[in-house]
């Protein structure tokens, strides 16, 4: 295992933090996020990608272009949301907008194909039911589940921030129905209020921070 600094080409995007990143298509997407300090504060709701190179040569560079959204709906910009590939697109979730405003929007992402020579993506908002129970949070995680049987995607949401207090909630959204069910937890599995905790799948558990849902 190593890990070394990626040689890269085009206009890559701002410094900046809190932002989300996806994999998709050959190209590392990378969405919002926020730079500055207190009276100088900038939240971004830009869209960027980087090309990944797909020759054995390790010294291709990779390379950064601006994807810009089109059609008459753009998700406001954010920091600290989820970004996570679905159904070859793109699913941003919550986060935290202007004035520290909690956002509760589900979005889908359509960029660009790979090999197109345009650097336009289209933005649906999606409207799932049961989404008034869904407060909104940032600092959240995300995991995407599969169904191998079935071939269909679910997402699970947990822990984040809302404008009140951390959260131990756990959701549940079905991608081919958009509705949410809030899963309860088991006594032996609760997990503890918490935010901005990495995530990772394995099988059919959601490992958040130290904890297993």
């Amino acid at each position: 295992m190593s890990i070394r600094k990626a040689r890269t080409t085009g206009k890559a995007p701002c410094p900046r933090y809190g932002h989300g990143a996806a994999f998709l298509d050959g190209a590392v997407y990378v969405y919002g996020g926020n730079a500055g300090v207190e009276g100088d504060f900038k939240i971004f709701g830009d869209l960027h990608s980087l090309r990944v190179p797909t020759g054995l040569n390790k010294d291709e560079p990779y390379v950064w272009s601006q994807v810009i959204f089109s059609g008459p709906n753009t998700p406001e910009p954010r920091y600290r949301m989820t970004l996570n590939t679905v159904q070859q697109k793109l699913l941003l979730i919550g986060g935290c907008g202007t004035n520290t405003k909690c956002l509760s929007d589900f979005w889908l992402i359509e960029p660009p194909r790979k090999g197109s020579s345009s650097n336009k993506a289209l933005a649906v908002q999606l409207k799932p039911e049961g989404t008034e129970s869904f407060a909104g949070r940032y600092s959240h995680t995300t995991a995407v589940v599969q169904d191998h049987r079935s071939g269909t995607a679910s997402v699970l949401i947990a822990g984040g921030n809302t404008d009140y207090c951390s959260s131990n909630e756990v959701f549940k959204l079905e991608l081919e129905r958009p509705a949410w069910w809030l899963l309860h937890f088991l006594e032996a599995t609760r997990m503890i209020p918490c935010l901005g905790k990495n995530d990772c799948r394995a099988s059919y558990e959601l490992y958040v921070g130290h904890e297993v849902v």
